[in-house]
């Protein structure tokens, strides 16, 4: 198998139910230097931490993948593709200013109960006053 400089479709955009994050997500992701990649609710599939945070009714917003030689000898720096990376960062950054915009009160209302258990799980900080930080 060869290495290829293209980005991997086994990517996920993990979103929560939630109206308001699925928009602001999928504007800030669209880019198609940063394509392609699977968008799935987390009540479909949850990577890793997102799970925690979405049990909890923490909207959340995560990108979890791989690629052919994931943690195998062959999973160096070769497998960055450097086009994507200022593009990605773009994404993340624009999510965060969006997020910033938005009431933490009524983003935190929009999200769909979750059908899974987090009990005896803590959430490190409150999300109260996440639009203030904007300021």
């Amino acid at each position: 198998m060869e290495k290829s400089n293209r980005l991997s479709q086994t990517r996920v955009l993990s979103i929560s139910d939630n109206s308001p994050l699925q928009k602001l997500a999928n504007a800030s992701f669209s880019d198609p230097a940063i394509q392609p990649f699977f968008t799935l609710p987390p009540s479909v599939f949850i990577p890793g931490e997102d799970q925690i945070a979405y049990d909890k009714g923490i909207p959340t917003v995560g990108m979890s993948g791989s690629n052919a030689y994931f943690h195998t000898v062959g999973d160096d720096e070769t497998q960055i593709v450097q086009s994507a990376m200022a593009p990605m960062t773009q994404a993340w950054q624009d999510l965060v200013d969006g997020l910033m915009q938005l009431d933490a009160d009524t983003l935190r209302a929009d999200n769909t109960p979750t059908q899974t258990d987090a009990s005896g799980v803590s959430c490190p900080a409150s999300l109260s006053g996440l639009a203030a930080l904007g300021s």
